[in-house]
C-alpha cells in the first residue's frame, strides 16, 4: 500500500516495500507505505489442537531500514489483486474504503498491538532476517490455528518516523 500511489495495488510485484514519511533516496514526500501479508494456514499441516507456543517471520531483506516496523493482526480480510484492483493505500479490495487510508484504522482495519520483536537494527542488514513473535502475536498466530479468529494476514508500518529508507524485502513473486 503506497501513500504515493494512492490507488495503485502492487499485489503481483517482486517486493514489498515498507516505509515511512519521507524517502531520503528521492526526497518525496507521502511516501508512507505498508506491507500486507498474509498465508494459508489451511494446507500447513498444523491441527486445529496444536499448541502454538512460538513463531517468527522471515524476511529476505533487499534494502535494509533503520527504523522499527511495528506488526500488526488485520482486522478487515483484504484483497492481493494484480495491479489494477485489490488491496490499495486507499480500499481494502479495489471498492471499499479502509476505515482509515493506509489500513491503520484501529477499529475498523487492524489490531492495536503490536505482535513481533523488531527493532532499529532488525532490518539493518540484507539478507535473510528473522524476526520472532512476542506473546500477542503468538496468541494471534495460536487463534488463527485454532480457528477461533480469522486469518486476514498481518500489516507492517511504521508512517511515523522520516528521513529513513524503505525497507525492501521480497514476495512470494519473486524468485
Amino acid at each position: 500500500m503506497s501513500g504515493y500511489n494512492k490507488n495503485s495495488n502492487f499485489g503481483t510485484g517482486n517486493y514489498i516495500k515498507i516505509s515511512t514519511g519521507l524517502d531520503v533516496s528521492t526526497s518525496t514526500n507521502n511516501e508512507k507505505t505498508g506491507g500486507l501479508i498474509q498465508w494459508d494456514l489451511g494446507n500447513s499441516g498444523i491441527p486445529a489442537f496444536a499448541t502454538v507456543t512460538e513463531a517468527s517471520l522471515t524476511f529476505r531483506v533487499y534494502t535494509i531500514a533503520k527504523q522499527t516496523f511495528l506488526l500488526f493482526a488485520m482486522y478487515q480480510d483484504w484483497v492481493e489483486g494484480n495491479g489494477t484492483s485489490g488491496a490499495s493505500w486507499n480500499t481494502y479490495d479495489g471498492t471499499n474504503a479502509w476505515g482509515t487510508p493506509g489500513a491503520d484504522n484501529i477499529s475498523l482495519d487492524r489490531s492495536a498491538k503490536n505482535l513481533w520483536l523488531a527493532d532499529s537494527l532488525s532490518f539493518n542488514v540484507t539478507g535473510y532476517q528473522t524476526v520472532n513473535l512476542n506473546g500477542t502475536g503468538v496468541g494471534v498466530v495460536q487463534a488463527w490455528v485454532s480457528g477461533s479468529l480469522p486469518n486476514y494476514g498481518l500489516v507492517a508500518q511504521n508512517y511515523v518516523d522520516v528521513n529513513y529508507l524503505p525497507l525492501s524485502v521480497a514476495s512470494s513473486e519473486n524468485s
